[in-house]
């Protein structure tokens, strides 16, 4: 009885530790494929937002070179011909900025997100003191697609440049150039920023500098 019992209780111990297992690998292939399906609908509504806030609010590129201070161009422990390189590219996203909001303007503030995932340039600016976006400026809905396109399209040399001269590719960069002062400034991340472990899109992610800048 007692051997029949013990060989009974192995039984059901070895079923539930098997299920277990199996359930397990179950919930595991789950997680991993919601986390998958995650990421893409976190694609797809970064791509919606940033054609929302281009009806909202305008911006993509265009040409031009605006010449920022040798003094930004050097930063110690960098090499000299990637930062060349990769401020020459800064300064025609300023350039870009510039051209397309076609009046005087103050400063220019222009947004990168450059993920795997995430792929959005756009811009604000200061007027007078005050904050404006493409579409605030009044600028031709034409111009603005072709603003935001180019824009976008070029953060893939910001890739090319980091690949060649192997350095980190940043995933998001805000710009700010005073077109009165002739002061730049720049600040990088490297780290995920937009994705389903953030929570948050370049869209998001744009409109809380504006609100940052305002005040």
């Amino acid at each position: 009885m007692t051997d029949d019992y013990s060989q009974e209780a192995r039984f059901w111990y070895d079923m539930w530790a098997t299920t277990g297992n199996k359930l397990g690998d179950l919930g595991e292939g789950i997680k991993n494929l919601g986390r998958g399906l995650w990421d893409v609908i976190v694609d797809l509504v970064d791509r919606v937002f940033s054609l929302a806030l281009y009806l909202m609010f305008g911006g993509f590129v265009f040409s031009g070179t605006v010449s920022l201070p040798d003094v930004v161009k050097r930063s110690k422990g960098m090499n000299k011909v990637f930062e060349d390189e990769f401020m020459d590219l800064q300064s025609a996203f300023i350039s870009l900025c510039i051209e397309v909001a076609g009046q005087k303007i103050s400063k220019v503030y222009a947004y990168c997100s450059n993920e795997e995932k995430s792929k959005m340039f756009n811009a604000f600016f200061d007027v007078n003191g005050e904050i404006k976006t493409l579409n605030q400026l009044g600028v031709p809905n034409k111009l603005a697609f072709q603003f935001l396109k180019i824009g976008t399209e070029d953060l893939e040399k910001v890739n090319a440049i980091c690949t060649k001269h192997n350095m980190p590719i940043p995933t998001e960069m805000k710009l700010y150039y005073d077109v009165e002062s002739g002061k730049y400034d720049a600040k990088y991340k490297y780290e995920e920023v937009c994705s389903a472990k953030t929570g948050k899109n370049a869209g998001e992610v744009f409109l809380e500098w504006i609100s940052e800048i305002k005040g």
